[in-house]
């Protein structure tokens, strides 16, 4: 069994035909965000304890929705990593990361020193408390599981004839079964529209009434979909390597 490493969470990807990018989500994916989300918990009930390489970190769990239609409905535990500014007297806010992938870490992201916090402009640290998340079903946060047997005997991606199509049609469908048997409801609700409302979740539990936000790569698609939204709650927003979250079809976004 492997549980919330990349190979674990990318193979669940393919077998959700791409679910966490939003392209083709899952028959039961949550529908879209019509109304803002209340805060699930007040700015004093996130309980920051020292964490990273450095112990200079903090780290807390958010309790969230499975299912953000059912906001009362069972939860998980969505987990977020935090430095604080290092000048509080020029503290503007705090900027949250969107991590890449779908697949990376953002607490890792926060936690570590190297390859990790000094991703950040020395400016930036001074002035913002740096905060990032492992979005759901990632990470620290009630990982995608699936059998590494599976993952194993994934067919060669190279299709060169209708017979490996269809050997690699039945394999995901098995991975597909096999990791939603594991990883229980969280499964069908690893969608990026969910993912937006917890990012606005976060925000809400800083205490800040609007977005300052950095995505890279998959977290450009946050960004994107978290101003569509909601709009009037961005304050800023830098979004690198950035995919079209516009693209209709799993075709065009495999091949843009």
């Amino acid at each position: 069994m492997l549980r919330g490493n990349r190979l674990a969470v990318l193979g669940a990807v393919a077998a959700g035909a791409v679910a966490l990018a939003g392209v083709a989500p899952p028959a039961t994916a949550s529908p879209a965000p019509s109304a803002a989300p209340s805060a699930p918990r007040s700015p004093s009930a996130v309980d920051w304890r020292a964490c990273g390489d450095d112990g200079k970190a903090e780290c807390a769990t958010l309790r969230l929705p499975i299912d953000w239609s059912r906001p009362d409905g069972p939860a998980f535990g969505l987990a977020i990593a935090r430095r604080k500014a290092l000048d509080p007297d020029a503290r503007v806010g705090t900027l949250v990361f969107g991590p890449g992938g779908p697949g990376d870490s953002g607490v890792q992201r926060v936690t570590r020193v190297e390859n990790g916090i000094d991703r950040f402009s020395d400016e930036l640290r001074r002035r913002f408390d740096i905060v990032s998340f492992d979005p759901r079903g990632i990470g620290a946060s009630h990982p995608v599981t699936c059998s590494a047997d599976l993952l194993r005997a994934a067919p060669s991606p190279m299709i060169e004839s209708a017979e490996r199509f269809r050997a690699t049609l039945d394999h995901n469908a098995r991975l597909r079964a096999d990791c939603r048997a594991r990883t229980g409801p969280l499964y069908d609700h690893a969608d990026t529209l969910s993912t937006v409302r917890d990012v606005d979740a976060i925000r809400a539990a800083l205490g800040e009434s609007k977005l300052t936000f950095h995505g890279s790569s998959y977290g450009t698609l946050l960004g994107e979909m978290y101003a569509e939204t909601f709009p009037e709650r961005v304050r800023a927003m830098v979004l690198e390597s950035v995919d079209d979250h516009s693209i209709p079809d799993a075709r065009r976004f495999l091949t843009s």
